[in-house]
Parts: structure tokens; C-alpha cells; sequence
């Protein structure tokens, strides 16, 4: 996956639930990638990261 996109596995990883992304970022479109993983955008997703943009 390219490091610029944030999986279901990389929020999980960080603690955030991927459920959040709809309500946080309602503009954030999900691709699928094998395996039914979602993947967004890091920047659609940035203020699931706080003002610092977080760990990628």
C-alpha cells in the first residue's frame, strides 16, 4: 500500500477505530484492497490524527 493511504489495519494499529473515519471524515472516500481492506487517503483522514498530522 502506498505510504501516502491509511488502512483499517494501520488506524487499528494506532488505536482508532475505522468507524470513526464516517463520522469524522465524512469526505474521506475508502478504497478496497485485496482482501476487503479499506484504505483513505492520510490527508482525508487528518483530523483523526490530532494537530501534529500523527504517526504514519
Amino acid at each position: 500500500m502506498p505510504e501516502d493511504y491509511v488502512s483499517e489495519c494501520d488506524l487499528k494499529a494506532l488505536g482508532i477505530d475505522p468507524a470513526l473515519v464516517r463520522i469524522l471524515c465524512p469526505w474521506a472516500i475508502a478504497l478496497v484492497g485485496h482482501g476487503g481492506v479499506r484504505c483513505w487517503p492520510h490527508d482525508d483522514l487528518a483530523p483523526l490524527f490530532g494537530a501534529e498530522g500523527g504517526e504514519q
